[in-house]
């Protein structure tokens, strides 16, 4: 399994994810992700930047529980190092157009694992045919069949609770 790091500059402007997941061009926002993840959210955040994220390919099917048992280091690890939604976005803005980066635009999907009222969801981020990103969110173990080979999952390794 080969780990890559995620690096970019923070800045001092506040995020605010109703404002980027409404209006972010070249973005598509599954309503499932609108009416889970959204609602839940200031509208406005500092940006807590991408210090610490490393990615890993998924060498193999697996469900989420097996991700986060054997890439996350298990349930309270990614529960206490979960994303928050500017990360989730700064990661997106680095590749604008889909072009190359550390999110995979070549079919592939990638997951980040946020929680909302302590509710721990999956947020998948894929490039599409119709060359947007597509955001979507599902519920722990929703997806009763598992995450494909070749899945990018990102793991923050920075406290953020």
């Amino acid at each position: 399994m080969n780990a890559t790091t995620v690096s970019s500059t923070t800045t001092e402007k506040l995020f605010d994810p109703h404002a980027y997941f409404e209006t972010r061009t070249g973005l598509y926002v599954n309503p499932t992700f609108k009416e889970r993840i959204i609602p839940e959210q200031k509208k406005s955040m500092p940006y807590r930047g991408l210090d610490g994220i490393k990615s890993s390919i998924l060498p193999r099917n697996m469900p989420d529980r097996k991700i986060i048992d054997e890439i996350l280091g298990g349930i309270k690890e990614t529960r206490t190092h979960v994303f928050t939604l500017d990360q989730i976005a700064t990661i997106i803005d680095l590749q604008p157009n889909g072009k190359h980066g550390e999110l995979l635009n070549d079919g592939d999907v990638n997951i980040f694992y946020v929680s909302i009222n302590e509710v721990l969801f999956v947020i998948s981020v894929y490039w599409s045919s119709c060359d947007k990103w597509l955001v979507d969110a599902w519920y722990l173990d929703e997806i009763q069949n598992h995450i494909n080979v070749g899945t990018r999952v990102f793991r923050n390794t920075i406290l953020t609770i």
